[in-house]
């Protein structure tokens, strides 16, 4: 008795006695979706039909899968509205500070000229920006974007602007009428000058004032103000919108028409209402994203339970919860009440009317049938899955564990003598056991039952019982329907077959949705419903047409469907959609739009026939599908030529074909529509130059010139290695000489006198030891001058050790009155570095002979070697009396050649050199002087290449 009063107040309690708010059927384009932002301020489409979106990370294009950002590092902000399209294309916006921004070959760019006195509209009219400034409406052209024309305005008071693509609209103190024959000015009433943050907006009925404070507004029509009322319902109006027949306010609870009662997204901050091309509406909102309304008339009813089971009852609603509650509910005024509820709360998984019974048959926590008042009538364990009338009084059923009927009395057919088992009235009679029955049909014109279970596909009619297999294998079906004698079966792995008779056969229809996976199917009223993927599609039966009934959805998750009356009623995870029977969702095959070519990685205009140079090969085509519907897929082919069409990648929108031959080309896009127009692009790339008959017969001509010319060239070869050996044979010769001079200038008699004298002297003296020790340096010196007689080079250790020897009798020769220093520099190995012969000895032997031997004072002689790069320099240097000192001398001598004979052949010598080698050896002799222009001595400088540097 309790349990009976606590559900009578339950049943109380959950009568709804007001009508529901219902909001219309939606995408919901948000970050969970790819959208970037979900704080939106403006929505347009452009005239390709790209969806252009204004957002506080600025502005984006839309195509349906990709958002495009267009920025400037530059912005001052980048949220702003007012987003336009000029009549060359460019997509304009303003930010939120006032400046105005265009989009010109795929790059955001600031309008320059125009100085913003704060965030006021903009217009485009013509070849005309109009925009308001500090010293008024200034109106730009388009093309040039100079300044043609100024408006000054004196208004205390500045509103709003506005354009209608005609007129701009000034609202101040007065209304300002500007177009680019002039201004009109337009006297406000009295009320409508007051409006704090007026705003104005295009209507069918001429322009309409409102204010963001105001419940009433004013429309301007044939320069006469009317006043109209606002809804009651609007505390605040942040923006107007116009869709080409209805007006929208947009407040920070929802939008409004001002011709239909319901107000639309309450709740949401609605920032503008967009209608594009194919009738879909736009409602932005601040920080909920978008919401893309297909149709208005599409309602959804939201619910807080989750529905999971939906039937039609007496022109009413049945609706099955998660929380085994059942509910009834009134179509026409959404009026609602629970009528039963479970105690274990299982989900209502199965719920049954039929137009035969008055009762009610539904599946939770067992099976139970309900009178319409949702008292219990019968109630037993089985899971019952599913149930279809044989007559009044008896029911078949597919169950887990067992597949059979229900009797509840007898009627005019004895399903006795059909089916075999022994009848119990109001108990299981059992036809197929130890199964897990999944679905049930009832075929009335010959008597069979069509049961689906984990086992297979089974017939029972008259008293038989078989399995209908598919292709020599058992059909596991999840879902049988019928209309009529047809029977159509749903299975394992969510693909339509049909059965008939004793046999499983492919439908002829929804055959486009063969690579769709179809979740559930349903017949009413002579209508096959089908849940796919894609959404859900209807085959009526009587007209024999199919169409596609809604989209598929992410943000509702159908699965029941009934219809009462003239309404369809779909059951989602959030509530229950409720559409008119007629309606069809308007089949926007996309369109596909060639977005841009790039050549080398630089884009570039596609005219109708394009000429590439031959490395200008790397062609990259960017498409675009716009189809703003979120679920839907469509194919995209592409072709060379005429060669096999092929499938583009459904994720990168973008072709790449690189490293093209030369030849003419012909690409060609298409989509799966066959009525929609393909994209061809006709190019050609040029041959490479050097296959062109030009140059061809340029280089036939250049080849017999060459061959002629190689012919000649070689005689004078020939005659040059003639003349080359020759010039070779005189220059080995007079080298030769030369070292024979040199070998003159080193052995000559005045020479071996001098030596053969201080020998003497040692001699004479009785200096034993000083005398070995010339006569020994002395023979050394003559042994290594005889050894290099046949030496063109010596290493640099070997010259070093001749002139120390040469020094040394020469030091002698002084009585120790001669100093000299050899040193090296940067040198690591003198053994590897080679000099000519005896290419020193002359010059060191002139500056004793010319330099020092007449010098009072210290004799000094210094000699350095340091390699330098791949260069070795030479210094030679002494303290004597200096070049023209020596030459004076001489003169008094009655030696008129200054030069001696050592240096001369070592001139000749190393001209020699110098031809043989290419310049490999210069020699520089200079005059030392001091401060006050006296000789201090002579400076010899070689410089070299060594022997294992050439």
């Amino acid at each position: 008795m309790i349990k009976k009063i606590l559900f009578f107040l339950a049943v109380l309690i959950n009568f709804v006695v007001s009508a529901q708010n219902s909001i219309p059927y939606y995408y919901h384009l948000s970050k969970q979706n790819g959208m970037p932002t979900e704080v939106v301020y403006d929505v347009y489409q452009d005239r390709k039909g790209f969806i252009w979106i204004s957002t506080e990370q600025g502005l984006f294009r839309y195509d349906g899968k990709n958002y495009q950002n267009y920025a400037l590092d530059e912005q001052t902000s980048k949220s702003g509205s007012c987003i336009s399209e000029d009549k060359y294309g460019r997509i304009w916006y303003s930010n939120f500070d006032g400046y105005l921004y265009f989009i010109e070959k795929g790059q955001l760019k600031l309008f320059k000229p125009h100085i913003p006195i704060g965030y006021l509209k903009f217009g485009l009219i013509n070849n005309s920006l109009f925009t308001v400034e500090e010293e008024g409406v200034i109106v730009y052209d388009l093309q040039t974007g100079k300044k043609k024309k100024s408006y000054l305005i004196n208004q205390k008071k500045l509103n709003f602007t506005h354009s209608d693509g005609k007129n701009f609209y000034v609202f101040a103190d007065e209304l300002l009428i500007i177009n680019e024959k002039g201004k009109t000015a337009v006297q406000l009433p009295e009320a409508l000058k007051n409006f704090r943050a007026g705003i104005m907006q295009n209507t069918k009925n001429g322009l309409l004032f409102t204010s963001k404070h105001e419940s009433f507004g004013y429309y301007f029509k044939n320069n006469t103000f009317s006043k109209v009322s606002l809804p009651k319902e609007i505390t605040f109006v942040q923006n107007t919108s116009f869709d080409g027949k209805e007006n929208w306010l947009c407040t920070t609870d929802g939008a409004f028409s001002t011709n239909l009662a319901q107000p639309f997204f309450k709740g949401y901050n609605v920032s503008t209402v967009y209608k594009d091309r194919n009738q879909n509406y736009w409602f932005a909102t601040i920080n909920n994203g978008i919401f893309l309304v297909p149709n208005l008339h599409v309602q959804f009813f939201e619910s807080k339970n989750i529905i999971t089971s939906l039937s039609a009852y007496k022109n009413q609603l049945l609706i099955g919860t998660q929380n085994e509650e059942l509910f009834l509910k009134n179509v026409e005024n959404k009026n609602e009440k629970l009528i039963f509820k479970g105690e274990n709360k299982h989900e209502i998984y199965l719920l049954r009317s039929f137009n035969n019974s008055p009762n009610i048959f539904t599946s939770s926590y067992g099976f139970r049938i309900l009178d319409p008042n949702g008292k219990l009538v019968y109630q037993d364990e089985a899971a019952i899955k599913d149930i279809v009338p044989l007559d009044e009084k008896n029911f078949a059923f597919a169950a887990s564990g067992t597949c059979g009927f229900l009797s509840f009395g007898n009627t005019k057919t004895d399903w006795q003598k059909i089916f075999p088992p022994q009848i119990t009235l109001g108990a299981q009679n059992t036809l197929i056991n130890k199964v897990r029955g999944k679905s049930v049909v009832f075929n009335a014109e010959n008597l069979r039952l069509y049961f689906a279970t984990n086992k297979g596909l089974f017939v029972v009619s008259k008293n038989k019982t078989q399995e209908i297999l598919y292709r020599g294998k058992s059909l596991y079906i999840s879902r049988l329907v019928q209309n009529g004698s047809q029977i159509f079966a749903l299975t394992q792995n969510n693909k339509l077959l049909q059965v008939k008779d004793f046999q499983i056969i492919q439908p002829n229809i929804f055959q486009s949705l063969s690579q769709n996976k179809i979740l559930n199917i349903r017949i009413i009223n002579e209508r096959l419903y089908l849940n796919s993927d894609n959404g859900i599609f209807v085959y009526d039966f009587k007209t024999r047409k199919q169409y596609k009934k809604l989209s598929y959805n992410q943000d509702f998750e159908f699965s029941q469907i009934t219809e009462i009356g003239d309404k369809v009623f779909i059951g989602v995870n959030r509530g229950i959609l409720s559409l008119p029977l007629s309606y069809q969702e308007h089949q926007n095959f996309p369109k596909l739009i060639l977005d841009e070519v790039k050549v080398n990685g630089k884009i570039t205009s596609f005219s109708a026939q394009k000429s590439f140079e031959n490395d200008e090969n790397n062609l990259e085509l960017k498409y675009a599908l716009l189809n703003f519907t979120p679920g839907e897929k469509y194919k995209v082919f592409y072709k060379i030529n005429n060669g096999n069409w092929h499938l583009a990648d459904e994720n990168s929108r973008k072709l790449d074909f690189p490293s093209l031959s030369a030849g003419d080309y012909q690409i060609t896009l298409k989509t799966e529509d066959k009525n929609a127009a393909s994209i061809v692009l006709n190019f050609t790339i040029k041959q490479v130059f050097w296959k062109s008959w030009i140059f061809i017969l340029f280089v036939g001509g250049l080849l017999i010139f060459l061959i002629i010319f190689y012919y000649r060239f070689q005689i004078r070869k020939i005659n040059y290695t003639k003349q080359l050996e020759i010039d070779t044979i005189r220059l080995e010769k007079e080298s030769n000489s030369s070292k024979l001079k040199a070998f003159k200038s080193q052995m000559n008699p005045h020479f071996f006198y001098n030596a053969l004298n201080t020998l003497q002297s040692y001699i004479l003296t009785n200096e034993k030891k000083p005398a070995l020790t010339y006569l020994s340096q002395f023979s050394g010196l003559t042994r290594k001058i005889l050894e290099f007689t046949e030496q063109d080079y010596i290493s640099l250790e070997e010259e070093i050790e001749t002139l120390k020897l040469y020094l040394e009798l020469e030091k002698a020769r002084f009585n120790g009155d001669l100093h000299y220093e050899i040193s090296t520099k940067n040198i690591d190995h003198l053994s590897k570095i080679h000099i000519p012969v005896l290419l020193l000895q002359p010059y060191v032997e002139n500056a004793i002979k010319h330099g020092l031997l007449h010098s009072r004072k210290e004799k000094i002689l210094n000699i350095s070697f340091e390699l330098k790069k791949d260069f070795l320099c030479i210094r030679i240097e002494d303290n004597g009396i200096g070049i023209e000192k020596s030459k004076i001398i001489n003169a008094q001598k009655g030696n008129q050649k200054p030069t001696s004979f050592a240096t001369s052949a070592q001139e000749k010598r190393v001209e020699i050199l110098n031809k043989m080698y290419k310049n490999s050896v210069s020699i520089i002799i200079e005059n030392k002087e001091n401060e006050n222009g006296v000789s201090t001595g002579t400076l010899v400088k070689i410089q070299l290449k060594p022997m294992n540097v050439l």
